[in-house]
């Protein structure tokens, strides 16, 4: 891997100027590896000027693009078909932006989450995306971050956290394991306590296995519904004695019977408000024309 010829600023990246293994030992500046094969590209708002460089395609592990706020121009190379690409950023490109047709994108058939607002994109959008319908796996993957948003409070992706935590998929699956951290990144909305956070515990590994990085290791939907049936069943706040004086109607959306439940109960209590999460993939937001160009959307 070397210097790519179609940025005109690589030096901004620092990188080796003749070249070698990007995994090292050492590993060269934004890029990260596993197992020695790179799997993720960061390299956010470094003011790196050029197109986009064609021959990426031939990192056959690469996962995670993230080349925002950046000044790249010129188009999403064909060289992305087919590829396992899962998680692109490109998003507010600086000075103009990024253009051409956006076709390659409906190829790409891992990819789960798509940032492209910012730039100048045209041409029709792939079905895929306008339907939000990518792949069932893809759906789960929306599930898994939902979840994580529920238990920490904070959206998919924000630009003004830390580094390490504004993709906050990645930053949850290094925590994850520690149960310290994870008790440390919950809301403290939720109020946990040791009797609450071992449920949180089954949820936040649901939620790393919805979003496992390979989607043939991700669970269905129903997979889903059987780890947390016994956990709705275990903390809904009343009795089933007590449905018909509360008169709860259970076709509501969650968050409307957990509301119903708060004020059949007259007290307050922690739930997860579901109106507050704000995923980012992969459905398409409301008023998303069929074209466009991407200064209107991602």
């Amino acid at each position: 891997m070397r210097k790519k010829d179609e940025l005109d600023n690589p030096e901004l990246l620092k990188w080796p100027e003749n070249g070698g293994d990007p995994c090292g030992p050492p590993s060269w500046n934004h890029i990260y590896c596993e197992n020695s094969r790179v799997t993720q590209i960061q390299a956010q708002g470094m003011g790196l000027k050029g197109t986009l460089p064609k021959n990426l395609n031939k990192l056959s592990m690469l996962k995670n693009i993230g080349l925002q706020r950046n000044q790249l121009s010129g188009e999403i190379q064909g060289t992305f078909n087919g590829s396992a690409l899962q998680m692109l950023w490109l998003n507010n490109q600086l000075h103009g932006g990024m253009t051409g047709p956006i076709d390659v994108v409906a190829t790409m058939e891992s990819l789960t989450v798509l940032w492209l607002h910012g730039n100048h994109f045209t041409g029709t959008i792939p079905e895929s995306i306008v339907t939000g319908k990518i792949t069932t796996k893809a759906d789960v993957f929306s599930f898994g971050v939902v979840l994580m948003e529920l238990l920490t409070g904070l959206t998919a992706l924000d630009e003004d956290r830390p580094e390490e935590t504004q993709y906050l998929a990645a930053w949850f699956w290094h925590i994850k394991p520690d149960k310290e951290k994870l008790r440390a990144a919950i809301d403290p909305s939720l109020d946990v306590k040791d009797e609450t956070f071992e449920s949180i515990s089954i949820i936040a590994e649901l939620a790393g296995h919805c979003t496992a990085r390979e989607p043939s290791q991700r669970p269905d939907m129903g997979h889903a519904v059987n780890v947390l049936a016994p956990l709705v069943e275990k903390w809904k706040p009343l009795d089933d004695d007590n449905d018909d004086y509360c008169a709860i109607d259970y076709s509501l959306p969650l968050n409307q019977m957990v509301k119903d439940w708060q004020e059949a109960e007259g007290k307050d209590f922690s739930y997860l408000d579901l109106e507050d999460s704000k995923g980012s993939i992969p459905a398409r937001p409301t008023g998303f024309a069929e074209s466009f160009t991407s200064a209107d959307g991602r």
